[in-house]
């Protein structure tokens, strides 16, 4: 219907047509924001759902800094051209690594060189945008917070990418130069749910949000859940019994405490968190049976196999930067072994072990990407994975 309405031609008449009429120009300007608007959300939608967006990059994406500068930009036109640079970084990220929920990274020097280009992208965008807390300060401050929650999930979806298409149980297979990876997108998925707990707008504000800020506290909670009890067997040694779980408690206090109708979405993310949590915490006691039978093969930090087991030692432990820019202290940069090795010490008391089941966890969820992108409980038809958890009404993206 946009191309039909012909919104797409609105960017060269208001900017490259000198005779253009002032009465024009205005209501070209208003196409253009709303091409705008709908590039957004097309793309929101494809990064939430994993499917491939319906609007190309085009001209007006491209040359949007010649609206910036233009003198009929807004405050409102800067925040939206935020999103769209924002969301066209991913876009081209998934071109080049594929939408495919099996597909997975090659740990080869010219997919990680591509990776890295993707996420000083990032850092670009995040660096370029903060600076709008300049030109208005009344809005500063709540936009530099949006700024900084979309490059931390920028951030979870460019790093886990590393993970995808590989079974949960297999994780300590995963190549040493991904592993600090898979710790920045840690870190991000922390990073991401501390940005909810602690800013001020929430949780008034919270039955209000459209889908794609609450997907992001979705996939960070899951991802977080998922990994927690694996990841020691990749080096990372954050103690997710007192840095991860505090976490995912606090959202589901905060969802709880949301005044809305039963029915309302908030609420089925509280009561799947809470299960996947209560799912968790059993698990963990049914890993400790299993852990006791096995105590030889952690003492070797190894099995016979190659199965990855946490062991201690006094191995220095990797600090190569990995953390230096994260502002959250108490993920510091003792959290991955060096160059990923997961023979380190840990005290995190969710220990990996390959053995370990997921009680009324559907088979598919032992990949991170069951649906999409991972966000499994955000069906398109409002239903989770069958077998699962979560079964979510269907929202509409605004």
């Amino acid at each position: 219907m946009a191309t039909e309405l012909n919104l797409h031609h609105a960017y060269y008449e208001a900017f490259c047509v000198p005779e253009t009429s002032e009465e024009t120009r205005k209501d070209c300007l208003e196409k253009v924001r709303l091409w705008y608007l709908l590039y957004v959300l097309d793309h929101q939608s494809s990064v939430t759902y994993g499917r491939p967006p319906v609007m190309a990059e085009l001209r007006p994406t491209r040359d949007f800094e010649m609206l910036l500068e233009s003198p009929w930009c807004t405050f409102a036109d800067r925040a939206l051209m935020a999103q769209v640079t924002g969301l066209a970084i991913l876009t081209r990220a998934f071109d080049t690594f594929g939408l495919q929920p099996k597909r997975t990274m090659e740990a080869d020097d010219a997919s990680v060189i591509n990776h890295m280009r993707f996420t000083e992208d990032a850092q670009a965008w995040r660096d370029h945008w903060m600076k709008l807390r300049d030109l208005n300060p009344a809005g500063a401050d709540y936009l530099s917070k949006d700024v900084e929650l979309h490059h931390h999930f920028s951030s979870l979806v460019l790093n886990s990418l590393v993970l995808r298409g590989r079974p949960l149980h297999t994780i300590h297979e995963l190549p040493a130069i991904l592993r600090p990876l898979a710790l920045k997108a840690v870190q991000a998925a922390h990073s991401i749910l501390k940005h909810f707990i602690d800013d001020p707008r929430y949780p008034e504000g919270m039955v209000g949000t459209p889908l794609y800020p609450l997907s992001m506290i979705a996939f960070a909670v899951v991802f977080l859940m998922k990994m927690s009890r694996r990841w020691n067997a990749i080096g990372i040694t954050i103690d997710a019994a007192h840095q991860t779980i505090p976490l995912v408690e606090a959202i589901i206090r905060m969802l709880q405490g949301c005044k809305a109708g039963a029915s309302h979405m908030v609420f089925s993310m509280a009561n799947g968190f809470e299960r996947m949590l209560r799912n968790s915490t059993k698990n963990h006691t049914v890993n400790k049976v299993l852990q006791t039978s096995t105590t030889d093969r952690t003492q070797r930090g190894v099995d016979k196999n190659g199965s990855g087991f946490m062991t201690t030692g006094d191995n220095p432990l990797y600090t190569d930067g990995i953390q230096a820019n994260n502002p959250y202290n108490n993920l510091n940069a003792q959290s991955l072994g060096p160059h990923g090795d997961p023979n380190v010490a840990s005290d995190c008391s969710f220990t990996a072990d390959p053995q370990a089941t997921y009680v009324n966890w559907d088979s598919q969820d032992e990949e991170l990407w069951a649906m999409g992108m991972g966000y499994d409980l955000l069906a398109p038809g409002g239903q989770g994975p069958c077998g699962s958890d979560f079964s979510f009404p269907t929202y509409e993206t605004m």
